[in-house]
């Protein structure tokens, strides 16, 4: 998850986007593009980014809260992931990436370069990463990371309504509770390597 390289900038923002967004399935984080996001600041003066589009194929909204959202334009009910001002940000990194993409691929998710410095101004090349890596990179992640069992993308989205769960009660209402394997290694994982811990207040709509 180092930010400074464009494997790890790439690595720490695919894994953000899947647990404050749950762009779990293969064929929903291959449609994703730039514009599927925006940057925005709360009346506290607080930076986020939201989420306002998906691709036709994402199966993880439940259908009314699809419909719901299409009916309303208000952009406070859209999901949100906002700064934290520490080591870790997720919005620093997202936008980071952002600002190495290369603008002449569409695909937010992007092959990283070979041999880039920190100067360089694009750090991926202009070739989308295709439904199938992307669909299998918490497994990639599980074994470069030594962790003791080799997760699945799924993991990441219940572990995010688990915390939900925890701080508001809500996360039965989103769907069914994280293993309890899959939670405790990433607080396990996250102290142990004090790399990146799962998110206390993770801002969903």
């Amino acid at each position: 998850f180092s930010t400074n390289t464009p494997f790890g900038l790439l690595n720490k923002v695919w894994f953000e986007t899947c647990m404050y967004f749950c762009t779990r399935g293969r064929e929903n984080q291959r449609e994703l593009e730039e514009d599927s996001f925006g940057l925005a600041m709360d009346e506290d003066g607080r930076k986020f980014v939201y989420f306002k589009s998906l691709g036709p194929y994402h199966k993880s909204r439940s259908s009314s809260w699809s419909k719901k959202r299409a009916e309303s334009s208000d952009e406070e009910n859209l999901p949100r992931m906002y700064e934290t001002g520490t080591e870790f940000c997720p919005y620093a990194s997202f936008v980071k990436y952002l600002s190495k993409r290369n603008p002449l691929c569409k695909a937010f998710f992007q092959r990283p370069r070979d041999h880039c410095s920190e100067g360089d101004v694009t750090w991926y090349e202009n070739k989308a990463i295709g439904k199938n890596l992307l669909g299998t990179r918490m497994q990639m992640l599980s074994k470069a990371a030594k962790l003791s069992k080799t997760y699945t993308n799924h993991c990441i989205g219940a572990v995010s309504i688990a915390t939900l769960n925890s701080i508001a009660g809500i996360g039965t209402k989103l769907g069914s509770p994280a293993p309890q394997g899959c939670y405790a290694e990433a607080l396990n994982g996250a102290a142990r390597h004090h790399s990146h811990p799962p998110p206390t207040h993770p801002s969903h709509h």
